[in-house]
């Protein structure tokens, strides 16, 4: 069956969530994710608790147990292009080899 209207885990699922590390902000986010998934995949389940417990498994594999928000990975490439940038400074005040 497709994932309900509104569907949340219940107070298992977010007990196994919470003792993998997803909490607050990056459970609301990392549900929001599922729920969108869901919706654009047109994905089925029979168990949609076991469908959320191994996203959460997924998720926390991949990256450390949250989902980066949209400022983690503006902070992450404003941290890159800072060191490309000094490496460029850096190779310019050594003049050509």
């Amino acid at each position: 069956m497709p994932l309900p209207l509104g569907w949340r885990p219940g107070d298992e699922g977010r007990a196994y969530a919470e003792q993998r590390g997803l909490t607050g902000d990056n459970y609301d986010r990392e549900l929001t994710a599922f729920r969108n998934h869901c919706a654009d995949k047109g994905r089925r389940s029979c168990d949609w608790h076991a469908a959320w417990c191994g996203w959460v498994d997924k998720t926390r594999l991949s990256n450390g147990g949250h989902r980066p928000s949209r400022g983690d990975r503006a902070r992450q490439l404003a941290r890159q292009v800072e060191a490309m940038e000094r490496a460029e400074a850096e190779a310019k005040a050594r003049g050509p080899p």
